[in-house]
């Protein structure tokens, strides 16, 4: 599969590079989700240049957030019931600027196919965060995606 490795610390376009690299297998308690969106935002930078709260080790697969589809489950009853759907994705172990990532199952929140790819996560993560959106709520209606 192919993902986006940090090589160093510094500018996106000096640490960055897309490799190939073996599909990552859930264990028990994780799922693996085929990524199909996945923003760039201000921790996604720092943490690139080296001035977020934690320093990555290195080769690393950047994206804390992102939306997927879960495709595998490494065994339980959650990782079954989130096989399929469609789920925001909260990664800080394995990076989502890939084809494919491997979370705990915790980390994985269905979203409702009323919202398009490029809004679900964003929109999630603001929930689960506590950031509250105006006028709307966490994984609300088409329509609140496109105001």
């Amino acid at each position: 599969m192919k993902a986006v490795q940090m090589t160093g610390f510094g500018e996106p376009a000096e640490v960055l590079r897309v490799e190939e690299l073996e599909t990552p297998q859930p264990a028990p308690g994780e799922v693996r989700v085929r990524m199909l969106a996945s923003p760039v935002n201000p921790s996604d930078v720092m943490t690139l240049r080296g001035t977020y709260g934690r320093r990555p080790s290195l080769p690393f697969t950047p994206g804390y957030e992102g939306v997927g589809v879960v495709e595998e489950s490494g065994g339980g009853l959650l990782g079954a019931l989130r096989r399929n759907k469609r789920v925001a994705v909260l990664n800080s172990i394995t990076g989502n600027w890939a084809e494919q990532a491997v979370v705990s199952v915790r980390q994985v929140v269905p979203v409702p196919d009323s919202l398009v790819d490029s809004t679900r996560g964003l929109r999630c993560i603001f929930a689960i965060s506590g950031v509250p959106k105006a006028g709307g709520s966490c994984c609300g209606t088409a329509r609140d995606a496109s105001q």
